[in-house]
């Protein structure tokens, strides 16, 4: 990741989001340091649910008016991006890659 940061100026963490029965957990491999763990409480049909809604609805926008997704990306990111953006803000991080 210091390559990456050396060659396009981005500062970057590997995120790793792994869906299981119970919760999803997100380790998040940073340049510097141990990776960091976060659990979420919510299950895999939950997180697939949603995620599917989401992509359903993205699909068939038909105007810009049309903010049925809306719900689904906010949820998508409270589980996604909320539990790890003080990690985020603290290590000065600008781009994420999910694994």
């Amino acid at each position: 990741m210091k390559k990456i940061e050396a060659e396009t100026g981005k500062k970057a963490v590997i995120v790793y989001a792994i869906a299981r029965l119970e919760g999803l957990s997100l380790i998040l491999v940073v340049p510097d340091g141990p990776p960091i763990l976060k659990n979420i409480p919510v299950t895999r049909q939950e997180l697939n649910n949603t995620a599917t809604s989401f992509q359903k609805y993205l699909a068939h926008i038909n105007s810009l008016q049309d903010r049925r997704y809306l719900p689904n990306a906010q949820q998508l990111y409270s589980w996604l991006i909320e539990p790890i953006a003080a990690n985020l803000a603290s290590l000065n991080i600008d781009t994420l890659v999910f694994h």
